[in-house]
């Protein structure tokens, strides 16, 4: 249909504007028109109309309403209007004085009307009959635009007019945002109908209508750009970009394209420009929606804002210090008007309503505000990071449990990304707690939230943390975890020292490595200490693996401690440690065992994905850089090269210590040698190690790595060299297994390619000396004690997914094969969903399956199995 000239009303800007408001409103134009009191030649209209029309703030209502009023004029009718608001919606009889004032005869009593005390008799007869009267004279349009504001006794007049409505050419027109109150306006006016009925109804005596607007459509979107000079046709991408970005709202739309006769000039740019002008009309929108609520509305935003979908409505409601029926009723209007999304736990529905809400407190008042929000959240068992947030904007808000909410918060974050935002926030409760632990925790969670930013500041936060356990028997666990992190921090040489007795750079020595002591590594043995005491057996064990493994000693007995420690547990209960699994998997790495390089296989995914779960991105390097010297082992020449390359991505995202800057080069190089890319191998290992110092075992592996590279490209004379340095780094910390890596086979043969037959003799001499001392790899035999061999299923044909299951992973499992829930096996065995989830996931990995369907077959055929081994044995 071809849209009519629009009229150009008083106080308007004009066409272009108008325009804009009602594109894509082309059907509830033409119902307008059609329910006019006169027909188009001045001819009335027989049967009296009503129309509801419904929709939120800026869609278009008032325009729609002015342009059926000027219609209504220009044929004849004659048109009484009102306009209502929330601060008239108290003072009766506002809207029928407004009606009734353009008609001078009735002047004194509108008066009257007017002075009339609040307790005399209200009448509704009169004015009912005045403007029927009125009507008979004159076709009558009465337009009542915002009526969700209307006074009860003008509402009670226009209800009794609506009843009485027989056979004259009278058209009421209403105006209201949908549900800002209990009851609707049609339920007040007693149209109940136009619930049922939405396109529109004949009745016997009048029609009634009920129109709703909703958001401009991206085609409209597009009608209004070109009314404003925008080339035809839009692109549709852009149009719904517009759309989305002023929500399809007219009033916002206008506002960014109001003069924007330099915004389409620009061309290319103009979209570019045309955001921006939107992103302003929306704020200025935003603005002006909160300044138009009462009081009590804006205070229920703020708390909706605070709450952020955490509080429920009656925890919001006392948040904002009102009463349970003042707050449902603010509530309701703050959902009616769009501002707060319908919901539980109400929040703002767009993040710019939030914004102005709070601008207008003061400092003092708006501290006070998040410190409420934040002892509610708190009591409510809101989650820690948002309790923190709270908590950072109240700084003179310090409640006993402060500390513990920041550095749990902190933990929360680290699984989302960086946690700078609660980095002031606890450095202030640092300076401000005087209590050792409160401390030390602090100084640990400071670390780890520097940790992929700046890792000098890590390093430094650790120490403390470390320094400050001391040696406590009431701190054993914060020391073991700040030490766990320390070696995390500095890679394969924090591990060594820490096992061979080398004093840790970064490790205060002071105390001590409270899994460094002055036994010999050839005993393999720990010594007895605070720290040391409350590590699990497990744990034990794989640090006395790794101890033997490093020195080429007792392959036999690392085999045993490694897979011991890699089935039991290895963290005291309270806090994880990585070293002790990483060590174990590294030891029996060294040992060449297959079935062992399966089991580090599965360990390092399950500890990858965990460490990747709660934030420790270091952990996840090293467990990928062991995994894939497993792939290695079990001659899976492509896993190898996809670890490699996951873990150099990991370790180029996330800013390392300097230590493990050489690591990571020769990772990417010898993933790109493998590939066959050598230039881009090459390019990899551009960077300077030297800052590492030559004996660090990260500078030895990217020497390994580099002498690989040039003897592959035809350098034998610099891979020589690259070899010796790399075995003078390794042998200089201790590092004699001949295993990982074979610098002294590759030297020997080089040098024999180079006619250095004499040194290449001496060089392969030794390594078959220290090949002997190493021993010979051999099936091992495992039954879960840190002193035999392996138990049943063990061998050459060992499926991956019989690995044992811990007790608390068997006992998890079996609640998760029953069907319940991650939240109901958490509440009935007293730990956190996170810790139920970690140890589902690594009961599929150990299992072999991929959900909780899986579950109960495989527990099943695991228990048949030990079954039929106990009757063998």
């Amino acid at each position: 249909m071809t849209e009519p000239p629009v009229p150009v009303l008083p106080g308007w800007r004009g066409k272009a504007g108008s325009l804009s408001l009602i594109a894509g409103r082309s059907g509830e134009i033409q119902l307008l028109e059609d329910a006019l009191p006169i027909r188009p030649g001045g001819v009335p209209s027989p049967v009296p109309a009503v129309v509801l029309l419904e929709g939120s703030p800026g869609f278009g209502r008032t325009t729609l309403l002015r342009r059926a009023a000027s219609t209504a004029e220009e044929r004849g009718a004659q048109v009484l209007t009102a306009r209502c608001s929330t601060t008239e919606s108290g003072f009766p009889y506002g809207v029928v004085t407004q009606l009734l004032a353009p008609l001078t005869r009735l002047a004194p009593e509108v008066s009257t009307l007017l002075r009339s005390p609040s307790d005399a008799p209200r009448p509704v007869n009169w004015p009912c009959r005045e403007l029927l009267v009125e009507a008979t004279r004159r076709p009558l349009m009465l337009v009542v635009d915002d009526a969700q504001w209307a006074d009860e006794p003008s509402v009670a007049v226009l209800a009794r007019l609506l009843r009485q409505l027989r056979d004259v050419p009278v058209t009421v027109l209403l105006s209201a945002t949908p549900s800002v109150r209990h009851r609707s306006l049609s339920q007040r006016l007693g149209l109940h109908v136009l619930h049922r009925v939405r396109d529109g109804a004949d009745h016997t005596h009048r029609r009634d209508h009920l129109l709703g607007l909703g958001p401009l459509s991206p085609e409209a979107v597009a009608e209004v750009l070109v009314a404003h000079g925008w080339p035809a046709p839009v692109d549709p991408a852009l149009a719904a970009d517009v759309t989305r970005q002023c929500w399809g709202n007219p009033a916002v739309l206008v506002a960014a394209l109001d003069g924007c006769e330099e915004v389409v000039s620009q061309g290319v740019g103009a979209a570019t420009a045309l955001r921006a002008r939107l992103a302003e009309a929306l704020a200025r929108w935003a603005v002006h929606m909160v300044e138009e609520l009462p009081d009590e509305a804006r205070a229920l935003l703020r708390s909706c804002a605070l709450g952020a979908g955490e509080l429920d409505t009656r925890q919001v409601i006392r948040l904002a210090g009102l009463s349970v029926p003042v707050g449902t009723r603010a509530l309701a209007l703050l959902t009616g008007l769009g501002l707060v999304g319908p919901a539980d736990r109400p929040a703002p529905a767009r993040p710019e309503f939030a914004g102005p809400a709070l601008a207008e407190l003061t400092a003092t008042e708006r501290e006070r505000l998040h410190a409420r929000a934040a002892d509610i959240c708190y009591q409510a068992g809101v989650r820690d990071s948002h309790v923190a947030g709270m908590l950072l904007a109240a700084p003179s808000f310090r409640p006993p449990w402060a500390v513990e909410v920041l550095c749990a918060g902190a933990a929360d974050l680290r699984l989302a990304g960086p946690t700078r935002s609660l980095v002031r926030g606890m450095e202030n409760a640092l300076a401000r707690t005087a209590d050792l632990e409160e401390r030390i925790g602090l100084h640990i969670e400071l670390g780890l939230a520097a940790g992929s930013t700046d890792p000098a500041v890590c390093q430094r936060h650790l120490d403390m943390a470390y320094e400050l356990c001391g040696t406590d028997p009431a701190l054993a666990l914060p020391r073991l975890s700040s030490a766990d992190l320390l070696t995390l921090l500095q890679g394969p040489d924090a591990l060594s020292d820490a096992m061979v007795g080398h004093p840790s750079r970064g490790v205060p020595p002071r105390h001590g490595h409270p899994w460094h002591g002055p036994s010999g590594p050839a005993t393999g043995t720990l010594p007895s200490g605070s720290a040391v005491d409350v590590l699990p057996d497990a744990a034990r064990s794989g640090l006395r693996a790794w101890r033997l493994a490093v020195s080429g000693t007792e392959r036999h007995r690392v085999v045993e401690l490694a897979l011991h420690a890699l089935h039991g547990t290895t963290s005291p209960a309270g806090v994880t440690l990585y070293t002790p699994t990483l060590a174990a998997a590294a030891a029996l790495l060294l040992t060449e065992d297959a079935d062992g390089a399966r089991d580090v296989v599965l360990g390092m995914g399950a500890l990858i994905d965990e460490s990747l779960y709660v934030g420790e991105p270091t952990a996840a390097l090293h467990g990928l850089l062991l995994r894939a010297w497993g792939y290695h082992v079990l001659g899976l020449p492509e896993r190898t090269v996809t670890d490699l390359e996951a873990a150099a991505d990991l370790g180029t995202r996330k800013p390392g210590h300097p230590r493990l800057v050489p690591l990571v080069a020769a990772a990417r190089s010898t993933a790109l040698r493998l590939g066959g890319l050598l230039p881009a191998a090459e390019k990899a290992l551009s960077v300077d190690p030297v800052g590492t110092g030559e004996a660090s075992l990260s500078t030895s592996f990217f020497l390994y790595a580099r002498a690989e590279l040039r003897a592959a490209t035809g350098r034998p004379q610099q891979a020589l060299a690259d070899f010796l340095r790399c075995g003078h780094g390794l042998t200089g910390r201790g590092w004699n297994n001949p295993v990982l890596p074979p610098w002294r086979t590759r030297a020997a043969a080089l040098a024999a390619d180079l006619n250095n037959h004499a040194f290449a003799v001496a060089l392969s001499s030794e390594a078959h000396r220290l090949e002997l001392l190493w021993g010979p790899p051999t099936a091992s035999a495992y039954d879960g004690s840190p002193s035999a061999g392996t138990g049943p299923g063990r061998g050459g044909d060992r499926c991956w997914g019989t690995v044992p299951l811990t007790p608390a992973e068997a006992r998890v499992a079996a609640l998760a094969g029953e069907g319940l829930s991650n939240r109901l096996i958490a509440e009935r065995l007293s730990i956190s969903p996170r810790t139920v989830e970690l140890h589902l996931t690594r009961a599929y990995r150990k299992l072999g399956v991929s959900g909780r369907a899986e579950l109960p077959a495989a527990l099943a055929l695991t228990r048949r199995e030990n079954e039929g081994d106990d009757r063998v044995a």
